[in-house]
């Protein structure tokens, strides 16, 4: 019981910090970047196809 609140209190001190909100907008913009990425891929294959 102890380490489970010793754990709540830090990840509510990681979100007062703004680190935790940080973190979200990094992996949302490697999402991002990920789908801009397979598009291109899917562009690139298509002109493969083509030729």
């Amino acid at each position: 019981m102890m380490n489970s609140l010793a754990c709540a209190d830090c990840l509510v001190m990681t979100k007062q910090n703004g680190e935790l909100y940080t973190d979200n907008q990094t992996i949302k913009n490697l999402e991002e970047r990920i789908k801009i990425l397979e598009h291109k891929l899917a562009q690139l294959e298509i002109l493969l196809v083509e030729k």
